[in-house]
């Protein structure tokens, strides 16, 4: 293959292809290329130690432990509040439509955090989705609750300046200067519970149950919680909560219409009963 004096190949009637040769690295660039991959590695390390002081300084686990923990209490409630709101009627045509006894309500919850130079820590990003998926409670919101919060533009600035990112006590960890900022802090939730309507019937010691074909997991809790806050003879309505372990219970005071329904909701139970008494 020809080319002109200066290197070029012709390929196309007045077109050119430079060819340049490869250049071999001289033992000094390589020396230095080695010195800067070493001083790379040395400050990395120094970082990294610092980082992991300033983190057990702030004991970062225990600080992510009471986020998690108070966003868990939050939405808790949050959950016993939607179920002791809903409308008695809505109450009872879940469970007659629904046979799944345990029903879910899910928590997702990712955020990040700031350290600052004071060792302050700090919520500086977060998304929240909580899914509840019975009584319509999502009827205009079919991807459950969402709620975000952005990046301040001071903080969005200062993190854009981040050079290194380390994987450290099980997060993605950067500093840039006195300030860390720390990622994917998020965790996942479930709340299990059960909710029904049952009927008391109480005269004297003796405390006579009335429900509908879903059993009580916790029978002897419902129990001791009627045999407590009952005193008086009488027939009663109670509603019950199983949340993650906790009972709440309530007495209802209901108008005539709901005690219609509810009697006859609770007939459904006895019925059930005794259709599977005869045929066993």
């Amino acid at each position: 293959m020809k080319t002109d004096e200066k290197g070029y190949i012709p390929q196309i009637p007045n077109k050119f292809i430079r060819i340049y040769p490869i250049k071999n690295k001289t033992e000094q660039e390589k020396k230095e290329k080695a010195l800067k991959e070493k001083q790379k590695q040395e400050y990395e390390k120094r970082e990294i130690e610092e980082i992991k002081s300033i983190l057990d300084e702030v004991d970062i686990e225990k600080k992510i432990s009471n986020i998690k923990n108070d966003m868990i209490k939050s939405y808790l409630q949050k959950t016993k509040d939607i179920i002791l709101n809903t409308p008695i009627e809505q109450l009872i045509e879940e469970n007659k439509d629904n046979k799944v006894k345990k029903k879910n309500a899910y928590l997702n919850y990712n955020f990040e955090l700031h350290i600052d130079s004071n060792k302050n820590v700090n919520i500086f990003e977060d998304k929240c989705r909580y899914e509840f998926s019975y009584y319509d409670y999502n009827r205009n919101k079919p991807f459950g609750d969402y709620k975000e919060k952005k990046l301040s533009t001071f903080e969005l600035s200062l993190k854009d300046k981040c050079r290194n990112k380390y994987y450290l006590n099980n997060f993605n960890c950067c500093k840039i200067g006195n300030d860390i900022f720390i990622e994917d802090c998020g965790f996942s939730y479930k709340f299990i519970f059960e909710t029904d309507i049952i009927g008391v019937k109480v005269k004297g010691d003796n405390l006579k149950y009335y429900s509908n074909e879903n059993r009580i997991s916790q029978f002897e809790e419902v129990h001791d919680w009627c045999s407590k806050n009952i005193t008086k003879n009488g027939f009663y309505f109670i509603h019950y909560i199983l949340i993650d372990g906790e009972l709440v219970c309530r007495t209802l005071d209901l108008n005539k219409t709901q005690k219609k329904n509810l009697k006859q909701y609770l007939k459904i139970g006895l019925l059930y009963k005794l259709n599977n008494y005869i045929n066993n």
